[in-house]
């Protein structure tokens, strides 16, 4: 985990503010962000996220395709499942989604979507 100051030299490092290929006020914009961030970290912002209610965001994703029918109509049925798991602490979500698609040899019809979502409702307070 780096400091600000650490950070800002990595950031630096990696050209994050230094771009060959870009243009004269690309080029301006991205010294003048690295300048205001430099400032930054000379005034004393530093911030401790080691302190904040933060952490790896994973989740995953399950899927499940079913193609009903003939060749004059057919019918494909999608079911996903997502669970996400939000960078701040207690801020998971659950996505279910079920779209229906019906076609014929002709056309295909606007699909039905089925969208669930489950979350919980977070103050920043909830954080401090």
């Amino acid at each position: 985990m780096c400091n600000a100051a650490e950070k800002l030299e990595v950031e630096q490092a990696f050209g994050m503010f230094n771009d060959p290929g870009a243009d004269f006020e690309s080029q301006r914009m991205m010294i003048k962000m690295y300048n205001q961030r430099q400032s930054a970290v000379k005034s004393g912002i530093n911030t401790d996220w080691i302190s904040k209610p933060l952490r790896l965001g994973v989740g995953n994703k399950h899927s499940l395709s079913v193609e009903l029918g003939d060749k004059a109509l057919q019918a494909i049925v999608d079911l996903s499942y997502q669970n996400i798991k939000g960078v701040m602490k207690g801020s998971d979500r659950t996505n279910i989604n079920l779209p229906v698609v019906q076609a014929s040899e002709f056309s295909v019809q606007k699909p039905v979507d089925y969208h669930f979502q489950r979350s919980a409702r977070l103050q920043v307070r909830d954080f401090r």
